[in-house]
């Protein structure tokens, strides 16, 4: 497997200002991937002449089609293998193993045995290594070498080769020997090193560009200028309130105005009477003191602005087809180089191609094997210095750095030698099992699941077996399934809740008899069962009116119980008052 140096350009975009309709390929130059094609495959039948072009149109069906369902179905990334290592024959190069992607135009990458790339070689050819001039032998004192660690991206290209070369058979008569045509394309990869990690597409960060595009109508060109003075200077009519020295019907042609403006560009695509519906709003008559009639006509212009800016961004929730104009590399890992010198190599950051084959590798490689990457910016804070402000930059933590996903060169593993001692004395293989914790985790999840839907097991059942049963029904079965516990019956409210997700899940799990449940009625008719959730885990919904119930049962007795003591209290100062002396009771009078 050959390897070289290739120069890769990142993708050119191209703004749509209308946040809607199709891109495509226009003005953005030669395409590598090659432009979208409609297909069609030849017809062969008994005795056709055939020529190169119907042999050509056949294989351009068959790899055209693999591209497409590559990068729609599949996606691009890495499949499996192609793991960097540090190459011990050759002094500043990397060995890549054997293993398969797919770049986002579709094509297949394959190192079918495992290749040499010598990174330093490369690096050089760029003239991007940064190293000191060596000392001079002559001299008697050298002083220290200044050193600075660079950190570069591997990546991995799609290429062609043409091979076995033959001369064609010429039925002219012209002068001169025919020119060798190849006979064969080999399918082949080439590396290359970068600075940045390539940036293949993200449907994520393109979706919320064009979310925030579609909203741009009110923020952004002079309509949205317009509305921003608007609510910060003339809002005062919302409130019923006004100035005279203001001509309110004519803000409102401004804006209605301002509003075709862009609809001229950047029609409606969703609503075809949409322009009418504008056209038909109208600002009625000026009315001195009587500011509040114009709120009707300004909030349904806003009402069609945001109704035009929903459909927007529920039309730009209807994806596209990727169909990308330039190749993008796909990374294979960093590498670390100081003085002319390789020093690491990690693999990442990485981006995989998800599939059901190989989701239990992808997932470990991507959220456990990440943690070998460290972020390569770093953290710019304003400090103040005098009277001016200076950026200066800080390390990130590494909880930060991982939250914003940076990624730079290898990452250096903390120590704490005295806990290290306390864990091998007490475990030689701790770290054994805490790498092993996650692939644990996904085999205890998978048993779970097998066992809480295995139907087999003749004492498994179904909790919907309860379901709109009265509830006299349902404590009888719970009885003779598992004892008077095993369901407890709460009274569900008026209005419907939604289970979150990990309780829909534990809902549909098989139960067995003494399994706790909790089981909500409404009207006596058992509605919904769920696990009977631990302290701390899942809060059952509150039955409101039973709270309330009981809370004005409560104040009730209350009452009662404070009507009962005041009688006491009475009745009791009139026996006191009974049991004084009479000359007492006459002074007191007096």
């Amino acid at each position: 497997m050959k390897s070289q140096a290739t120069t890769t350009q990142e993708p050119a975009t191209q703004s749509n200002l209308c946040c809607n309709g199709d891109q495509g390929n226009a003005g953005r130059g030669a395409c590598t991937c090659g432009p979208p094609i409609c297909f069609e495959r030849p017809n062969y039948f008994c005795g056709q002449l055939l020529s190169d072009a119907d042999l050509s149109s056949e294989q351009s069906y068959v790899r055209e089609k693999l591209k497409l369902y590559h990068r729609t179905l599949n996606g691009h990334g890495i499949v499996c293998g192609l793991r960097i290592t540090c190459d011990p024959e050759c002094c500043g190069s990397i060995r890549i193993g054997d293993g398969y992607a797919i770049d986002n135009c579709g094509n297949d990458l394959i190192v079918c045995e495992p290749a040499h790339f010598d990174v330093i070689a490369a690096l050089r050819a760029k003239n991007w290594l940064i190293a000191e001039d060596p000392c001079d032998p002559c001299e008697k004192e050298h002083q220290p070498r200044c050193k600075v660690k660079q950190c570069f991206y591997v990546t991995i290209c799609y290429a062609e080769e043409q091979s076995d070369f033959t001369t064609p058979f010429k039925t002219n008569c012209g002068p001169g020997a025919a020119v060798c045509e190849p006979t064969r394309t080999k399918e082949t990869v080439t590396f290359d090193i970068l600075r940045c990690p390539p940036k293949p597409r993200n449907y994520l960060d393109e979706i919320e560009e064009r979310i925030a595009c579609c909203w741009k109508v009110f923020t952004d060109g002079p309509l949205g200028k317009r509305l921003q003075e608007f609510f910060h200077e003339h809002s005062e009519i919302f409130e019923g309130k006004g100035r005279e020295d203001r001509d309110y019907c004519q803000i409102f042609c401004q804006l209605k105005v301002l509003f075709q403006h862009h609809l001229k560009r950047c029609p409606s695509l969703y609503d075809c009477t949409f322009w009418e519906q504008v056209c038909r709003l109208e600002c009625p008559e000026q009315r001195r003191g009587d500011y509040e009639v114009y709120q009707e006509a300004f909030c349904k212009l806003f009402a069609l602005i945001r109704r035009y800016a929903f459909e927007c961004i529920l039309g730009e929730m209807i994806f596209r087809c990727p169909s990308p104009c330039e190749a993008v590399c796909v990374g294979l890992g960093t590498v670390e180089v100081e003085d002319d010198k390789l020093l690491r190599v990690c693999n990442c950051p990485r981006k995989y191609v998800w599939t059901l084959a190989n989701f239990s590798e992808v997932f470990l490689a991507t959220f456990v094997g990440g943690a070998a990457c460290a972020p390569h910016e770093r953290a710019k804070i304003a400090e103040p210095h005098g009277q001016q402000q200076e950026e200066i930059e800080i390390p990130p933590s590494r909880k930060e750095r991982k939250n914003r996903g940076e990624c730079g060169c290898c990452a250096s593993f903390d120590f704490d030698c005295r806990q290290f001692i306390d864990l091998f004395r007490s475990r030689p293989n701790f770290g054994t099992l805490a790498a092993s914790a996650p692939i644990h985790a996904i085999r205890e999840l998978i048993e779970s699941l097998k066992a809480g839907f295995d139907f087999t097991d003749p004492l498994a059942f179904s909790p919907e077996i309860f379901k709109n049963m009265t509830v006299q029904e349902a404590e009888s079965l719970a009885q003779k399934l598992g004892g008077e516990r095993a369901l407890r019956i709460i009274r569900q409210p008026e209005h419907y809740q939604a289970m979150d997700p990990v309780t829909a899940i534990l809902n549909q799990l098989l139960k067995k008899p003494g399994d706790p449940m909790v089981a909500y009625s409404r009207d006596n008719k058992i509605v919904e069962v769920i696990p009977e959730p631990s302290p701390g885990e899942i809060i059952p919904p509150i039955d409101y009116q039973t709270k309330t119930q009981n809370l004005e049962a409560q104040l009730t007795t209350m009452q009662g119980e404070i009507t009962r003591l005041r009688e006491e209290i009475t009745a009791l100062a009139r026996r006191l008052s009974a049991r004084r002396p009479p000359s007492t009771r006459q002074g007191e009078q007096a």
